[in-house]
C-alpha cells in the first residue's frame, strides 16, 4: 500500500478534512471529486481522513478502493457505532499533524465547493471558519424542529453561535487540540468549537437535500443531541427549575394561608378533594421534571469522570503510522 509522503520543500500547509461516514455509500465517490477538485490551486497539501463509525452498507469497501487510488485517503474504521461527534474526534485525532482541519459530512447536503473560501478566511487570520445554513432543503417537521431548537438555544445557551447553526467548519490545529484535550463523551463539538472563542468568519450557504440515502438521525438521537448540547454548556434548566421551584413555594404559601384564614372564617362548605389532587399532580409533574433535569446533570458528570477510552480503532488504511496523539485505544490484531 502506498504511504503519503511530503518532500521537506513542501511548504505548503497541509489541510485535512475529517468525514465521518455513516449510511453514505452511495455519495463517497461524489464527495471524494468534489473535494479533490475544489482545492486544486488552493496551495495546500490534502489529507483526506474518512472516519467509518461501523456503517451497516457497504462504504467501508468504498473507502479502501479510494484509499488504494489515492495516497491522500485515510480510512479509519471504528470497532462500533460510536455516534458522529466521536467519529469527528476520532479523526481529528489522527490528523493532529495537520496546520488545518475541515468537517465535512458524507451526504454531500454540504458543499466541498466552499473550500477556498474557507481556506482565505482562514490565511487571513482567523481560527475558526464557520459555514452557517442560511436554508435548509429538509422535511418541514425536521426543519421546524431545528429551527426552534437553534433559536431557544442561541437565546438561553449560547448566544455566540451563528442563525441555523453549523456542521460544515474549518479549525486552526490550535483549536482541534482544544477539543481533543477536552475528551468530553457527550458534548457537543460544535458546542465546544463555538465556546472555544477564538476568532472566527462566518460564511452563509444554503443546504442541499439529500439525494443519496436517508438521514440516520432518529427522533430520539435528535432529542438526545438537543438535551446533551444544552447541559453540557448550561446552567439554564437548573435555573429554570430553581425559579419554578420558588413561584410554586410562593404560590402554596399564598394557598395555605388562605385555606387556614377560609377554615378559621368558616368560609369552606366543601372537602376540596378535586382541588387538592389537581395541586399534588401539578407538584408531582414539577417534581419529576426536576429530578430529571438534575439526573441530566449528574449523568453527563458520570460519563465524564469513567475511564473508557473516547473511541477504538479497528483498522487504520493510508497515511502515516505514529503522527496522531493516543486519544483511543486501538485494537490488537494478532500478527500471521
Amino acid at each position: 500500500m502506498r504511504k503519503a509522503t511530503r518532500h521537506p520543500a513542501d511548504k505548503r500547509p497541509r489541510l485535512a478534512v475529517v468525514v465521518p461516514v455513516y449510511g453514505n455509500e452511495g455519495s463517497l465517490p461524489e464527495l471524494y471529486r468534489r473535494i479533490t477538485a475544489a482545492v486544486i490551486g488552493c496551495g495546500v497539501e490534502l489529507v483526506l481522513q474518512f472516519v467509518n463509525d461501523r456503517s451497516p452498507d457497504g462504504s467501508q469497501a468504498v473507502l479502501e478502493r479510494l484509499a488504494a487510488s489515492d495516497a491522500r485517503v485515510r480510512v479509519l474504521l471504528l470497532s462500533r457505532n460510536h455516534g458522529s461527534f466521536t467519529a469527528i474526534a476520532a479523526g481529528l485525532a489522527q490528523v493532529a499533524d495537520c496546520d488545518a482541519a475541515v468537517i465535512l459530512s458524507a451526504d454531500l447536503q454540504d458543499p466541498p465547493e466552499m473550500l477556498p473560501e474557507m481556506l482565505a478566511c482562514w490565511r487571513s487570520g482567523k481560527k475558526v471558519v464557520l459555514c452557517a445554513r442560511r436554508r435548509r432543503e429538509d422535511p418541514g417537521v425536521s426543519k421546524f424542529l431545528a429551527q426552534t431548537f437553534h433559536t431557544l438555544y442561541r437565546k438561553f445557551v449560547m448566544p455566540e453561535m451563528p442563525p441555523g447553526s453549523f456542521d460544515f467548519c474549518l479549525i486552526d490545529r490550535c483549536v482541534a487540540r482544544v477539543i481533543l484535550q477536552s475528551s468530553e463523551k457527550k458534548a457537543s463539538l460544535i458546542g465546544l468549537i463555538v465556546w472555544a472563542g477564538f476568532d472566527r468568519a462566518i460564511l452563509e450557504y444554503d443546504r442541499a437535500e439529500r439525494v443519496h440515502g436517508h438521514s440516520m438521525w432518529t427522533f430520539g438521537k435528535k432529542l438526545s443531541y438537543a438535551f446533551h448540547s444544552v447541559v453540557a454548556f448550561s446552567s439554564f434548566p437548573l435555573r429554570a427549575f430553581v425559579l419554578l421551584g420558588l413561584a410554586m413555594s410562593a404560590f402554596s404559601f399564598v394557598g395555605i394561608v388562605y385555606v387556614f384564614t377560609a377554615s378559621m372564617l368558616g368560609w369552606i362548605t366543601t372537602s376540596g378533594w378535586a382541588s387538592v389532587i389537581v395541586l399534588e399532580l401539578v407538584i408531582i409533574a414539577v417534581l419529576f421534571l426536576g429530578f430529571g433535569i438534575l439526573g441530566g446533570y449528574l449523568w453527563n458528570n458520570l460519563e465524564q469522570t469513567r475511564k473508557r477510552p473516547l473511541f477504538i480503532v479497528d483498522k487504520s488504511i493510508g497515511g502515516s503510522r505514529g503522527t496522531a496523539p493516543n486519544h483511543g485505544n486501538r485494537k490488537r490484531h494478532p500478527r500471521k
